[in-house]
Formats: structure tokens, sequence, C-alpha cells
């Protein structure tokens, strides 16, 4: 059994991918997917297909499917299409209805990085309405809510005859209000086929009849019922139950598919609620809708039988929403942080106008009796308006996205590997440092030391499997010390002594490091028998914006130094210009993972070189070699050069100076600066060291979103050409 192992990054995503260090080496991101990303589906798909930027090692490739529940789903062995080195395809079986994730990891077969990512798609049949909005920020289809609105207003009538009397006039304006809520149910199937939301795939009337979820079903088969019992019953149902019944089938396709439905736990008590809820309020509005609508003549009885019915229904409706909403929101913050609170809000308003006016309602006729005045009547039908305004804000929330917790969406703390030596090797010590919280205050430091990728990924090939592996602490460590230095200001470096538990993990706490600094952890490892230390240098900004915030970490930035910014602009100009440049770069994605690579650049052709794979790229062609294999030989497009890669900093701000280091015998200059979203790239923050004789850029660092990259220069090498392999 032959097994490829790969060192792995598995928070490196296509966003990631960003500024200085996303197009030198193109990576195979993930360019298109079958089903796509968040899409909706009306069926069950076969296979799924990834396409990628780049070609792929198809031995790298998985990929895996998780079901809602996290149960995994059938995946075949990846392939590759037929004609194509850039699109794999893979067999899935066992999907039915309900929400899918989908997890792959490639390697380049370009560059040799390996990538991971995930995204989710939608069968429909789930108790989702299929038009909501699935995230906060997101807006459902307006045509969703007017239905969803027009429906369960057209429905109220029919509820009312629980607590007032039929007639055949009444019937017959029932008749007409539930075959309009049967319009606008049944005319979700093709608004839905029309107007998708977002990127869902839904190509016809099938599909989306297909991708209905639940809950639409019994409020058609209600609606169905319903007006079968007004019109074709009606003398065996001279009140009009049998209807009213068949509407309370209907209102409960309301309650499957709320956000009640779709709780991870309680899911049945809180349902339950919500059905209780609508219930209450529809009897209400049914009842007050015949009462506005009754014969001048019948007004007053009517209204004085509704009125002895509707303090109890206004009771049942005021606590079942109080236990709706207190399951619903996470906290009193979110009621004020989200989308859904502030419609809520909206409605809690206009609801109490309404139940002002219903008061006022209720003394008016206890005062004057029979016959009403005048007024009364016109005021009850503002309330009726203002009832309708109440339900088209429900209808809101119920297609808006449920609120969360006020989490962060970012890390907890940093996971960082890099290797001891600058040697494109496997098997050598590599050392992994987690820095919890890696924000101002004290911080606790954790590390151990590996032989080999402390975090990699191991593909069995015959097998067909994929897993991720955490490599074992090496125990024979006696010492590992983590010094702090700080790129910034002139203070004295930071130096901690870890304790060991027997196992090979160190750790220590009250580590208080300061604000907005980009800092130098060097740790230090010293082993049983081995005469020297081994050192592992890792570079960090804290508080690392992975863990404080993005947000946060952008509204910081302010104001340039002119000197920084002069030295930078010669340091960029001066790479652009250079016919001959070689690195080593450590590629790290904050979860202990970490790819090294060499890498030159002589006119016009590029040779990568990472422990398990030499890539060769030039005049239109690529030559790829496994360790210990032979060349291959493909069609490829033209590298970019150095002058390429700067494009990548368009948009530099924020330059500052740091302090002075001695790199290689050269005094260089620390610059630090932020590189704002654009094109596609995510936000970067950079600190470069720069010999400011030559221009040349020495060193950099960067942190992006969950990636961190590190590249030492090398300019004291000879130019030499690239010699492409006999193939």
């Amino acid at each position: 059994m032959r097994i490829l192992r790969t060192a792995f990054v598995l928070a490196l995503s296509v966003f990631a991918l960003t500024a200085f260090g996303s197009r030198v080496y193109g990576h195979a991101q993930l360019e298109s997917s079958f089903p796509p990303a968040d899409s909706l589906l009306g069926s069950p798909p076969s296979e799924i297909r990834l396409t990628f930027t780049e070609p792929v090692v198809i031995e790298s490739v998985s990929i895996t499917m998780l079901d809602e529940e996290g149960k995994a789903v059938d995946v075949g062995a990846p392939k590759m299409a037929a004609g194509s080195d850039r699109v794999v395809v893979a067999d899935v079986s066992g999907v039915s209805v309900g929400t899918f994730t989908v997890t792959w990891t490639d390697q380049s077969a370009t560059d040799g990085h390996t990538l991971s990512g995930s995204f989710a798609f939608r069968v429909g049949g789930s108790s989702v309405a299929p038009a909501a909005a699935t995230v906060e920020g997101d807006r459902p289809a307006a045509w969703a809510v007017l239905t969803r609105w027009a429906a369960f207003l057209l429905l109220a009538p029919a509820l009312g005859l629980l607590i007032l009397r039929a007639t055949d006039r009444r019937r017959r304006l029932i008749g007409l209000a539930l075959i309009g809520a049967l319009v606008a149910t049944v005319l979700e199937v093709p608004l839905l086929a029309k107007f998708p939301p977002g990127d869902a795939e839904t190509t016809g009337l099938r599909q989306a009849l297909d991708a209905q979820p639940t809950g639409w079903w019994f409020r058609l088969l209600g609606l169905l019922l319903a007006v079968a019992a007004i019109w074709l019953v009606s003398r065996r149902d001279p009140g009009g139950r049998i209807a009213a019944a068949c509407g309370l089938v209907a209102l409960s396709g309301y309650a499957l598919t709320s956000h009640a439905a779709g709780r991870a736990s309680y899911s049945e008590i809180a349902t339950g609620v919500s059905f209780l809820h609508n219930a209450a309020v529809a009897i209400w509005i049914g009842g007050l809708a015949l009462v506005v609508f009754a014969p001048i003549a019948d007004r007053s009885a009517e209204l004085a039988a509704f009125a002895k019915r509707a303090l109890p229904l206004f009771v049942i409706a005021v606590i079942a929403g109080l236990v709706n909403a207190g399951l619903i929101f996470p906290s009193i913050d979110s009621i004020l942080d989200s989308d859904y609170g502030s419609v809520l809000i909206a409605k809690v308003v206009v609801v109490l106008v309404v139940l002002g006016l219903a008061a006022w309602h209720h003394r008016t006729v206890l005062r004057h009796g029979d016959p009403l005045p005048a007024r009364l009547m016109t005021s009850m039908r503002i309330e009726v308006g203002l009832i309708a305004v109440a339900v088209l804000l429900a209808s809101t929330m119920a297609m808006l996205a449920p609120p969360t917790s006020a989490t962060d969406a970012t890390a907890s703390l940093v996971d960082y590997g890099e290797p001891t030596t600058d040697q494109l090797t496997e098997d050598q010590v590599y050392v992994r440092l987690v820095i919890d919280p890696a924000k101002a205050g004290e911080n606790t430091l954790t590390a151990w030391a590996t032989q080999g990728p402390a975090f990699y990924v191991e593909n069995d090939v015959d097998a067909g499997t994929v897993k991720t592996v955490q490599a074992p602490p090496l125990t024979d460590v006696q010492l590992i010390r983590v010094t702090f230095t700080s790129l910034t200001h002139q203070i004295a470096p930071l130096e901690v002594e870890l304790s060991g538990d027997g196992t090979g993990v160190f750790s220590g706490g009250g580590l208080t490091l300061p604000v907005q600094d980009w800092w130098r952890a060097t740790v230090t490892v010293r082993r049983t028998g081995v005469a020297d230390d081994a050192v592992a240098e890792m570079y960090l900004r804290l508080p690392d914006p992975n863990v404080s915030g993005w947000d946060a970490a952008e509204s910081s930035v302010s104001g340039s130094d002119p000197q920084a910014e002069a030295l930078w602009t010669q340091a960029r100009d001066t790479l652009a210009t250079q016919s001959f440049v070689t690195f080593r770069q450590n590629l790290a994605g904050g979860q202990g993972g970490v790819e090294i690579l060499h890498q030159t650049w002589s006119n016009g052709a590029i040779e990568l070189m990472t422990p398990s794979v030499t890539i060769i790229r030039s005049d239109g062609m690529r030559y790829l070699r496994d360790t210990g294999g032979e060349w291959m030989a493909t069609d490829d497009s033209n590298p970019l050069g150095p002058q390429g890669w700067v494009q990548d900093l368009d948009g530099a701000t924020n330059f500052q100076l740091g302090n002075i280091e001695t790199i290689d015998g050269v005094q260089a200059q620390i610059v630090h600066y932020f590189v704002p979203a654009h094109d596609g790239l995510a936000p970067a923050f950079y600190t470069w060291w720069i010999d400011p004789v030559t221009g040349h850029v020495m060193r950099e660092a960067m942190v992006s979103n969950q990636h961190y990259m590190v590249q030492y220069f090398d300019w004291t090498t000879a130019p030499h050409p690239i010699a492409t392999p006999d193939v």
C-alpha cells in the first residue's frame, strides 16, 4: 500500500490566499463546483464535480460529505473528468433532502501546495422555506414574504368560524378567500422557478416543486380540504367547523416552516408553541374580519360575541409569542443586533397600537350598544389594516435568518507550526506553538516538538481514503523556551521557559504581551542526547486579527510615515525589476500545519521545490516530478514574475518604521504596512526587512485571513538560468 503524505494546512481557504503570496504561487483554488456553493437542488445529485484553477494531482484529492446531523455520506473515489486535468468528479449516494456539506482537499500539480475548503448545498424537502434567508444580513425573496403573508390573511377568515357562526354570505366570502390563499400558495412554485434566491439551481417547475418543504405540502393539503369543505359539504357542516378544522391543518404548515421547526433541540415543543401562537392570531384576525364585513344589522351582535372570545385569544397569542421569542433569541443583545430583532420591534409597536384600538372598540361597544356609531366601524377597519401590517412583519420575520449567539467568527487562538531548519525535508524537527488568546493581556503558551510536520494529511491511494494526522510530541524533549522580540519597539525581549507534563507537551501562563505590535517568537527546543538545540522562528501580529476580528484590526489602521512609505516604494520597485529572485517560504494556516517551499525565478522561468514535489514552469510548459519519480510534462501558461507579484500590493497604506535588525550582515530596516482587500484578495498585514542601500527585501512576514507566511530572500546566489528537463 502506497501512502502519499503531504503537508497540510486545514484553515487555508481560497479567501486566505491573499496579497503577495497568493499570486506568486497560484495554488489550485476551487473555481466552481456542482452542486454550486449555497445552492438549492430540487433532486439529490448523483455526483460531485469540482473545477480548480490549476491542474491537480488526482492521488492527493479527497472529497467527503456530511449531512446536517454530521453523518458521513458515501462518496466515491475522486477521478479526473475526461479531457481535463482541472476537473475532478466523484460519485455520491445516500443523498436525500436536507443540507449537506462538502469538504475537499487537493494538491496543485503546478506548485505542490495543498489546499482545503468546504461548501454547503441543500436538497429541497427540508423544513426550511427555499426562499428564506439563511444567514444574518441576507434578505429573503420579496415574493416569498408576500405569498406567505397573503395566504395567512386569506386563510384567517375560515378560522374565524371557530368563534363566530357561519352564514351563506360568509361561506361564499370565505370560499373566495380560501381560493385566494390556495392561489398564493401554488404561485410559490413558479415564482421559485422564475426567481430563485441567490444561486439556487432551480431550472424548472418540477425542480421547484420538489424543493418545497414538508410544511408547504401541509398548507396546500389543508387549503384544498378547506375549499372542498366550504363549497361542497356546507349542508352537513352548517357551522363551517369542518372547513375551519381543515384550515388548522393548513395553518400547521406555517409552524412546520418556522424557525422553531429547525431547532436542534426542543424542536417539537417549539413547533407546538409556534402553532399555538399562529392559531390564536389567525382566529382573532379571522373573527375580526368577519365582524367588519358582516351586514350592518348583524354587526352589533357579532362584535359582542367576538369581544367575549378576543381576550383569551389575545392572552394565548401573547404568552405563546413570548415563549417563542425566548426560544429564538439567544440573548437580549441579539434582539437589538439582528434583522430579526429589528422587525420584531416594529411588529410589537404595531401590535401595541392595535391593542389600544381594540380596547377602545370594546369600551365603545359597552357604552353605546346598538346601533354602533359609524366612526367605530371606520376605526375597526383601521385596526384590520394595522393587523395586516403586523402579519406582514411576522411573515418577514419567518423568512429572515434566526438570530444566533453573539459569537465571533474568528479563531479563538493562534496555533502556529514551523520547521527548525531551512531544509526541504519532511523528517526534520518541527515546532508547534499555541498562543491563547493571542490578544492583549495575559496569554497561555503551549508548545511541543514533532518529527516531521505536526499536522498533515495522509492519502491512501489504494484504499481511496484520506485522513488528517496530528503528529505525536517528541518525548525526549528536556526544555522548551519561547522568547518574544518586538519588531517595532526598543524593549527587552520577553522570555518564558515552559513546563513539561511528561508527554512532550510544555506549557506556561501569565505572559503579558503589549497591544498592536509585530513579534518574533523564537522557540528553542533541547532534546536528550542531541548536541545542538533546535530553533524555530515565528512571526506574529498581536492582537492577531484572526482572533480579535478583522473589522477591529482594519479600524485601527490610520496614518503613514512618509519615510517608511518612501523606503517601501523603493523596495517594491526594486523587486519588480528583478530578473533573478530566489527565496524560501513557510506558509501556515493558524491550525498547526505548515508548508515549506523554495522558489527561484530566472528570466521568465520558475522552479518550485517542496519536500515532495519539484515543479518547473517555462516557455508554456510545466514539468513535475514527485520525489524519486520521473519528470512529467504538460502544457501551461507563462508564470508571473516579480512585476506581476507586486500588483497584489496595490493600495498599501499605514506605513510605519520598525526596528533595525541585522540579516546576513546587512542592517535591514523593518517597515510595517497594511494592504486592504482588493481584486478578490483578503486584507493583509505585512512586515518587510529592507536593505536601505540596495532596496532589496531581505525578509517578509504576513498575516492575512487564516494565512500566515514568512519569506526569506537570498540575494547572494549568483543568477543562473533554470534548466528544463529533457522529457
